[in-house]
Formats: structure tokens, C-alpha cells, sequence
């Protein structure tokens, strides 16, 4: 695939991700109100949720390989490696408690890696500021 066609993909699957989470934002905004404080919650829940059964119909893994960073950078695609970990951990014959902390170590790995960056960028613009 020529990287002209891979990175419109990422774009593409990004982008229509990127609107199914903001049709439910609008959705959610409708049902609760704009200053609910579960609005945010809801839809990182959905997003999940909609990630987890994509990867377990088999369709994810179809976009990741497809489109790249378009599929695994939003909230979904999260949701998608964490299920992945597990299945695959208990596809090679691990309990579930093995299979469950592969899970969390996707979470952790993810959340600590992130919030190191965060961390690393916030004092370099600290201090060149």
C-alpha cells in the first residue's frame, strides 16, 4: 500500500470514528443537558464498548490493519489492544485472572506512557517559556 493511500486511510477511519463519538457527545448533551457531569464518562464508555465488540466481530483488527494510527489513536482503539491482550492471553491457555491483568497492563502501559510525555513536555515548555 502506497503511503499516500495509507495515511488517507488513517484520515478516513480516524475521521468517521472521530464523528460516531461526536454524533453521541451531541446525542448525550440532548438527553442530559450540557452540563451534565457523566456526559464525558458515557461517552468513553461507549467508545469502549463499541471498540470491544468491533474486536470481537473481528472488524477492528480489519482497520487497524487498513488504516494505522486512524483506528488505534481514538478512545476505541484503546478499547480494541485491551481486549486483544486478554483474548490472547487466554487464547493460549492462561487463566482469566493471567488474562484480565494483561488487560490492566495495556491500561497502565498506555495511561503511564501518556502521562510521562505530559509530564516531560509540560516542564520543557516550563522552562523554555
Amino acid at each position: 500500500m502506497s503511503a499516500l493511500k495509507s495515511v488517507a486511510n488513517a484520515f478516513i477511519v480516524g475521521g468517521i470514528l472521530g464523528l460516531i463519538g461526536h454524533i453521541l457527545l451531541k446525542q448525550y448533551i440532548g438527553v442530559l443537558g450540557p452540563d451534565s457531569p457523566i456526559i464525558g464518562l458515557l461517552l468513553l464508555i461507549t467508545m469502549g464498548i463499541i471498540g470491544g465488540i468491533l474486536f470481537n466481530l473481528k472488524i477492528y483488527q480489519k482497520l487497524e490493519e487498513s488504516s494505522g494510527f486512524g483506528a488505534m489513536l481514538p478512545f476505541s482503539g484503546l478499547a480494541s489492544a485491551i481486549a486483544g491482550a486478554i483474548v490472547g492471553t487466554r487464547s493460549s491457555g492462561a487463566p482469566l485472572s493471567q488474562a484480565i491483568k494483561s488487560g490492566l497492563m495495556v491500561v497502565v502501559t498506555v495511561v503511564g506512557t501518556g502521562t510521562l510525555l505530559s509530564i516531560i513536555i509540560g516542564l520543557i515548555a516550563f522552562f523554555v517559556a
